[in-house]
């Protein structure tokens, strides 16, 4: 199985090690990674700066791995930035 890993980077991530601002690995091909306050509140509340939690959806976006092709695919599920 193919496995991701989400690291968060740039200057609303505060400086804590790389295991906090971390997500996965996840396996893709069993399920979706949802990415959002609601779903890595401990990676958001110890990782991002508080002004930046704001943009930060309860449900922010989706990557699943397409079943036919295996391409990833990423859906967007809020109208705040992505950055």
């Amino acid at each position: 199985d193919d496995l991701i890993v989400l690291e968060l980077v740039g200057s609303y991530v505060l400086d804590v090690s790389l295991q906090q601002r971390r997500i996965g690995p996840w396996p893709l091909s069993k399920k979706k990674l949802y990415v959002g306050r609601k779903h890595q509140q401990e990676l958001h509340r110890s990782a991002v700066d508080k002004e930046a939690l704001k943009c930060i959806s309860r449900d922010h976006f989706y990557i699943k791995q397409d079943e036919e092709s295996g391409t990833i695919k990423l859906l967007v599920l809020t109208q705040n930035p992505i950055w």
